[in-house]
């Protein structure tokens, strides 16, 4: 009886141990995998659109296929942990010989995924790092390159990429066997929250780059807009391309709801919504930093088509160029072409 009741309980704790694989792992990377296949698509048509674009921007498309290239690898290594916990997990735990049988807490993923766990942590800073630079960039070119916001930039990529890169010496190192001792101490000093302080800062400037850059294009979509609408006149946009141009200016082009995901990322890191929510912010968030950047600018490129057809007569009248939002030639006019440098808010 007393046996019986030792197998039951057993089978009770791999049950469980079973479900939070699946909470905190299976679910997640299903969710990662279905965001992936998105970005693969849109790879594959930005890419396309890339050929046959006259005017090539190589810096944001390298950037952009540096970032898919991160991402990829991310959703593959998640992919060969998962099944690495999965291999040696669920023998041990059905095995009758009591010393295999071990519960979810005893098992040591470093122990079998250790190099696998150290470039996982790499490759979520490179990730994280790379959206402030597309996000940054394309706001820099947009406004036609003034030395103010270079320099704002380039001081918050520094401060990114000096973020990322203690993460990576005082975090990601821990998974080495044997990890160095300066990564120890550092993971007990503060009552052991140095760590969550530490990712928090890092995040918190990834999080102030996209706010920069969100302010900066949502005044630019105004600016833009208004102008549009001054030099048409009392003609008025159809329904359907009035709500199209609204929804691409709000939503897509100036980076709102990415730059509210990652307050939302910064809170699930920090623990605020349970630790559910933080394993499953480390699978999705990577896809989504890979996503949107590249989004917008594939997004614009197709908004810039309309807006040209629309604003072609206006845009002849005031002896502009066609409208471009993503030029890194120096002889070639403003971003918008609109001579909005006059118009104040």
């Amino acid at each position: 009886m007393a046996a019986s009741n030792a197998t039951v309980d057993r089978l009770n704790g791999i049950a469980g141990d079973v479900k939070a694989i699946a909470d905190y792992h299976v679910f997640p990377l299903v969710l990662e995998s279905v965001l992936y296949a998105f970005f693969t698509v849109l790879m594959a048509y930005y890419s396309i659109q890339y050929w046959r674009d006259t005017r090539r921007v190589r810096g944001i498309f390298a950037l952009s296929v540096c970032l898919y290239a991160a991402c990829t690898l991310m959703w593959a290594l998640d992919i060969r942990l998962l099944w690495l916990e999965l291999y040696h997990f669920i023998p041990d735990a059905l095995s009758p010989d009591p010393s295999r049988s071990k519960t979810l807490a005893d098992f040591d993923s470093k122990s079998v995924a250790a190099n696998l766990l150290f470039l996982h942590g790499i490759t979520e800073s490179v990730i994280f790092n790379l959206s402030d630079w597309v996000s940054l960039w394309r706001a820099y070119i947009v406004y036609g390159r003034p030395r103010w916001i270079k320099i704002t930039c380039f001081a918050l990529i520094f401060l990114s990429s000096v973020g990322y890169l203690l993460l990576i010496v005082l975090l990601s190192t821990i998974h080495l066997q044997p990890p160095p001792a300066f990564v120890v101490n550092f993971r007990s000093s503060l009552h052991g929250k140095a760590p969550i302080a530490l990712t928090t800062l890092s995040l918190s400037t990834t999080t102030l780059a996209q706010i920069f850059a969100t302010g900066l294009m949502a005044r630019k979509a105004w600016l833009h807009r208004r102008a549009i609408r001054q030099l048409s006149g009392t003609r008025q946009s159809s329904p359907g391309r009035l709500s199209l141009v609204t929804v691409l200016y709000i939503v897509i082009e100036t980076g709102v709801m990415y730059t509210l995901l990652w307050i939302v990322c910064l809170l699930v890191h920090d623990r605020v919504m349970g630790e559910r929510g933080y394993q499953w912010s480390t699978y999705w968030m990577c896809q989504i930093a890979g996503i949107y950047p590249t989004l917008i600018v594939v997004v614009v490129s197709l908004k810039v088509s309309i807006l040209e057809r629309s604003t072609v007569d206006s845009a002849a009248a005031l002896d502009d160029g066609p409208l471009s939002f993503a030029t890194t030639r120096h002889d070639a006019p403003d971003a918008i072409h609109v001579k909005l440098d006059q118009l104040s808010l």
